[in-house]
C-alpha cells in the first residue's frame, strides 16, 4: 500500500491518526486485551515515484533480505541521498 500526500499536507495530524487507529486495531482485533503502543516519534522519507513499487516490495520481504544477506544498502541506510 502506498500513501501519497500532497506536498503541503500537515504530517503530524496524519501520523497521529494513523498511529491511533492502528493501535486501536491491534488492541481490539489482532491482540484483544493487549497493550500495544507505538514508539515515540516517527520518520518521513521522500521516495521518487518510480521507486515506490520497488521499495514496497523490498519492505514486504525485508525480514527475508536480512536473513539471506540480500539487503539493499540504499533502502537500509536512510542517511544516504541515493533514493
Amino acid at each position: 500500500m502506498h500513501i501519497v500526500l500532497a506536498p503541503g499536507a500537515m504530517l503530524a495530524p496524519f501520523i497521529g491518526r494513523l498511529k491511533g487507529s492502528s493501535s486501536h486495531w491491534v488492541d481490539h482485533f489482532y491482540r484483544p486485551g493487549g497493550d500495544f503502543a507505538w514508539q515515540r516519534g516517527y520518520g518521513v522519507f521522500p521516495v521518487a515515484g518510480e521507486e515506490l513499487d520497488r521499495l514496497g516490495d523490498y519492505l514486504r520481504h525485508q525480514a527475508h533480505h536480512h536473513l539471506q544477506g540480500t539487503t539493499i544498502p540504499a533502502f537500509e541506510d536512510w542517511t544516504r541521498k541515493e533514493i
